[in-house]
């Protein structure tokens, strides 16, 4: 919870909730948790595997009988309806959040199709809704790169905000020394 100053008196609480979608959602946030402590997380993903190799205070499979806790095999269609197929129990995760920080890798399927969809549920909800999402490196391939312009238009048409990292700008650091694990 994050306490608002105003005028020097304190104001209502705002709750705070940084949404991991997809495997490099989860992937992300648990590096966050690794550097931050008391951030409220929540790690929405098909991949059942996936949700147990990450760090976060909730774990969400949605779209079981979609994915069957497979993933998507890279079809943002089956992300989309998988995070449909489970509105109420990201309704119910993302309770009065005043405040979403939506956190995917797009060009997949869950990321892609998923986080539209979670974060048009947040704004109905009533929270604001600002978008952290990283696009592949060229290397991954066109079909991988097409599907994340597509995301990120349809991210950009519901999030309030959103900042886009380009992964092929990781190679422009000037760090030698950092690792593309600890870069990723």
């Amino acid at each position: 919870m994050v306490r608002v100053i105003e005028n020097g008196q304190e104001s209502t609480d705002i709750k705070i909730r940084v949404a991991g979608v997809g495997n490099a959602g989860g992937k992300i946030i648990s590096r966050i948790r690794q550097r931050i402590d008391g951030i409220d997380t929540v790690l929405f993903n098909t991949d059942a595997l996936g949700l147990r190799d990450c760090d976060a205070d909730v774990k969400v499979l949605i779209g079981e009988k979609t994915c069957r806790g497979q993933g998507t095999g890279l079809d943002p269609d089956k992300g989309r309806v998988a995070a449909s197929e489970d509105e109420a129990r990201i309704q119910e995760e993302l309770r009065g959040a005043r405040l979403v920080l939506l956190i995917a890798g797009l060009g997949g399927g869950t990321g892609t199709g998923s986080s539209p969809v979670i974060a048009k549920i947040a704004k109905d909800m009533g929270a604001i809704v600002i978008a952290f999402v990283t696009t592949p490196f060229k290397l991954e391939g066109g079909a991988r790169s097409q599907r994340a312009l597509i995301g990120l238009e349809r991210i950009g048409q519901v999030a309030d905000s959103y900042i886009h990292l380009p992964n092929e700008k990781l190679t422009m650091l000037e760090d030698e020394s950092l690792t593309w694990q600890e870069a990723c």
